[in-house]
């Protein structure tokens, strides 16, 4: 595999040896995760959108309660 190096900040290198799932993960394996998780190709579906709206709007109509509240409603007594 040819191989190819990137400049970064110190701060950015610190900030992504953080996000490793093991010490012994490579940069390499790291950095493919990250573009995996980013991937342009994954688009959001007309439904997961038509949910998105009625959520803002049902927040906007005030239907909706705190986690307290619930907690309240649903805590064994």
């Amino acid at each position: 595999m040819q191989s190819t190096t990137i400049q970064c900040s110190v701060a950015t290198k610190k900030k992504l040896k953080g996000l490793k799932n093991h010490p012994e993960e490579t940069m390499e394996n790291l950095l493919v995760r990250l573009i995996q998780f980013f991937d342009e190709d994954d688009e959001i579906s007309k439904e997961d959108i038509a949910e998105m709206k009625k959520s803002i709007d049902n927040i906007a109509k005030g239907k909706v309660k705190s986690l307290s509240e619930i907690r309240k409603k649903y805590s064994k007594k």
